[in-house]
C-alpha cells in the first residue's frame, strides 16, 4: 500500500487495519513498513534506451560487429549492460539508484571502447534538466 507523506496517520492506520480485519491467516500476518521511494521514471528509461541507440551506433561506426557481422542495436547493448553489470532489469529501481546505474553503464562502454565513446549527458545533469533534483543536489 502507498500513502502520500502528508496523510493523517491515523487514516493510514485505519485503512491498514480494515484490511488486516479482512484476512483470516492461519498462520499470522507479514507487515512490512519502509518509505517510499520513487522508482525510476520513464523519462530515465528513455534516456538509458538513447544512450544505448548511442553506443550501438558507435560500435557499428567504428566497424565493429556482432558475430556473423550482424550490426549491433540498442537491445544487444541492453543484454550486454544486464550481463556484465548483473542488473537484471531496472524497473524497481529508485530515481538515485538508477542514476548510480547509468554511471556504471558509462563507465563500461569507456572502459570497453578505450575512451573513444563518451556519453553526450551524465545521467544527474539529466536529471537536472527534467526536474528530478534540485541543481547541485546528488
Amino acid at each position: 500500500m502507498y500513502f502520500y507523506a502528508n496523510e493523517p496517520k491515523q487514516r493510514i492506520i485505519d485503512q491498514v487495519a480494515q484490511v488486516i480485519n479482512a484476512m483470516s491467516p492461519v498462520h499470522g500476518y507479514d507487515i512490512s513498513v519502509a518509505e517510499h521511494k520513487p522508482k525510476r521514471t520513464n523519462a530515465q528509461n528513455d534516456f538509458y534506451w538513447v544512450n544505448n541507440e548511442d553506443v550501438a551506433k558507435f560500435l557499428n561506426e567504428s566497424g565493429v560487429k556482432m558475430a556473423f557481422g550482424l550490426p549491433f542495436k540498442s537491445e544487444n547493448i541492453h543484454e550486454i549492460n544486464k550481463k556484465y553489470l548483473g542488473v537484471p532489469s531496472t524497473r524497481k529501481q529508485d530515481i538515485h539508484s538508477f542514476s548510480e546505474y547509468m554511471t556504471k553503464v558509462f563507465a563500461f562502454w569507456i572502459e570497453k571502447t578505450g575512451g573513444m565513446w563518451q556519453p553526450k549527458e551524465s545521467p544527474y545533469g539529466y536529471l537536472e534538466k527534467v526536474g528530478l533534483v534540485e541543481r547541485g543536489i546528488r
